[in-house]
């Protein structure tokens, strides 16, 4: 897929890159404001998304508490997918729909939690395999900007963790964005 260009469709910007997207477009740096994460947004012209989740998420001096953070996340997120329904659906949303679908997110997640407090959970940081009878297709895509160097990685495993294919590739594309589409 082709992507024709890469300027916001939400501004006048011509190079809308993910800290664009998500923090420096004027629609964005709004719904921060409404969502009381009130830091002065143009400080952040220059810097890069790392930058941005550094300040809220980690620095000593700035961040926030922990109990924001699913906030915060779950307000990146709904930026994020508002900017896909427009891109791809030609779905205007307003800054309060953002909003209430990053707090519909997070009351989701609350009562997911809640009925699962009579279980006992085993979370794990390694790969699981798949149920009898499945087969599990693990993906990663990577893009560098510099360099415009790209790629992707394909394993497929059965339940008993048996590789049935594996592959990479590198593709003709021009953003992070194209290469996790294939």
């Amino acid at each position: 897929m082709h992507m024709h260009s890469v300027s916001c469709n939400r501004c006048p910007d011509p190079c809308e890159a993910i800290m664009h997207a998500l923090v420096l477009c004027p629609f964005a740096s709004h719904v921060w404001s409404l969502a009381s994460f009130c830091a002065n947004i143009s400080a952040f012209s220059s810097s890069s998304m790392i930058d941005w989740l550094n300040f809220w998420l980690i620095d000593h001096l700035t961040r926030i508490p922990i109990d924001r953070h699913c906030t915060f996340v779950a307000i990146l997120w709904s930026l994020w997918t508002s900017r896909n329904n427009l891109v791809f659906r030609n779905l205007q949303e307003k800054h309060i729909v953002v909003i209430h679908r990053a707090k519909c997110s997070l009351l989701e997640k609350l009562e997911f939690q809640t009925h699962l407090v009579n279980y006992i959970l085993s979370f794990s940081d390694h790969w699981m395999p798949p149920t009898f009878g499945w087969i599990k297709c693990n993906i990663d895509c990577a893009f560098d900007d510099t360099t415009k160097d790209n790629g992707a990685g394909y394993v497929m495993r059965d339940f008993s963790s048996k590789v049935s294919f594996r592959a990479s590739i590198v593709f003709d594309v021009d953003s992070v964005e194209e290469a996790e589409v294939f």
